[in-house]
This record gives C-alpha cells, structure tokens and sequence, in this order.
C-alpha cells in the first residue's frame, strides 16, 4: 500500500504542483515514504511542506514532527536535532514533543554524544510548562548526568524532578 501511495502522491506533486492540496500531497508522500522504510528520501518533501508558510499550522508540525521521525529512524543525528528544534519551536504539544525528544535522545545516545543530550533536554527543561514534562526532563537530565559520572548532579536533577511533580511532597 505505501508503494501504490507513494507513486500516486508524487504524481499529484508533478502534475499539480502548485495546487491547493500539492502541500498535503508532500505530506503525503513523505508519509508513504517513512512507511516503505525510506526513511531519508521522505524528508525533502516534508521539508518542503514544514518551510511552506501557506500551509497550515497543523499540516507543518505534522511535517516537522514527521521530519524527526524520518531523520531518527535513518540515524541522522545532526538532521534529527535541527529537524526537533524546527518542531520545538512550533509546538506547544508537550506530549508530542516529548516523544520527539525521546527519538532524538535514542539517536545521540547511539552516536555517543552525550552533550547533546544533555542540551537537547535542557532547552526542554527550559520551556515545558507542565509539570509532568518538566519533571520528564529533568529526569532524562539526571540520566545523562549519572552517565558522565556525576552524581551529585543527578542527584540535583532528580530533586529538580520531583519538586516539578504535582504529586510531589517536599523534597531537598
């Protein structure tokens, strides 16, 4: 089925493609893309919807969020944070953006850079709103701190954690 929707959307793209509904023929493509496992050749459409300022909100974070997906599962370290941070931006949508946080995470982790780890959720920690995410965050902060063997900064990260919680009694 991905085959036969990939080749009817990038035909919808050549043959119209200035029409109204070409942003989420690219969509769809991009999506038909990631469902055949070609997790990089769906990104330049998806770039293309996600860059379109005439699309709609919706239809572009679908794209961006779509983009991590892509560049997560084809282990594209360097486009998996710059396509997150494009997402980031956009967002407001804490849940989704957490689990788009999480892939990326995967990624550098597997590349072994944990810096970038550690900055990818610090700017999360930074701009989540709800408790839950903030508390995720630092958590995920005191992982990351454990592994470069620093435990008292994990230690700090999780008191951040649980201080963030609702459910939270009074930790120090």
């Amino acid at each position: 089925e991905a085959e036969k929707g990939a080749a009817a959307y990038g035909q919808l793209v050549q043959r119209f493609p200035a029409h109204e509904l070409a942003k989420n023929a690219r969509y769809g493509l991009g999506w038909a893309r990631y469902q055949k496992g070609e997790f990089q050749s769906a990104t330049e459409p998806l770039w293309d919807v996600a860059r379109d300022a005439s699309a709609s909100d919706e239809l572009r974070n679908a794209s961006l969020e779509l983009l991590v997906w892509s560049f997560a599962r084809a282990k594209n370290a360097a486009d998996s944070v710059a396509s997150f941070r494009a997402f980031a931006a956009r967002t407001s949508d804490e849940p989704r953006l957490l689990g788009a946080a999480r892939l990326v995470d995967g990624v550098l982790a597997e590349a072994g850079d944990l810096e970038g780890r550690k900055e990818l959720w610090q700017s999360l920690a930074t701009k989540m709103k709800s408790p839950e995410a903030v508390a995720a965050s630092r958590i995920e902060l005191g992982f990351i701190a454990l592994d470069q063997g620093d435990s008292q900064g994990a230690a700090q990260q999780a008191i951040a954690g649980r201080q963030a919680s609702p459910e939270s009694p009074d930790v120090s």
